[in-house]
């Protein structure tokens, strides 16, 4: 049988919604990369996230560019961890991805 727990918490099913967003590991990335945009608004779940961006990061302002490259990066970032702590067995800290994704 599959082990459903989430690989970078270990404490609750994964699923996209809490590996991308819920989860204390991705929301410590989110955290930090937000802050690092002067972006003032709390983690969202995927839903939310998307037609926020939609909403507010629309058009080609450097601002808005730069969110939709941060989000793009923070998720393809979020799933190579996973990826790495299933299959290597090898795991990085947020604070690592933050510093790549930055």
């Amino acid at each position: 049988m599959q082990d459903l727990l989430c690989p970078l918490c270990q404490l609750v099913n994964e699923d996209h919604d809490h590996i991308f967003f819920q989860c204390d590991y991705a929301a410590e990335i989110w955290r930090s990369i937000l802050q690092w945009q002067e972006i003032r608004r709390n983690a969202m779940n995927w839903t939310e996230g998307v037609q926020w961006g939609m909403q507010y990061m629309k058009g080609k302002s450097s601002k808005a560019l730069m969110y939709r490259m941060a989000m793009s990066n923070v998720v393809y970032h979020i799933w190579l961890e996973r990826n790495a702590r299933i299959f290597k067995q090898q795991q990085k800290p947020a604070s690592y991805l933050i510093r790549l994704i930055i």
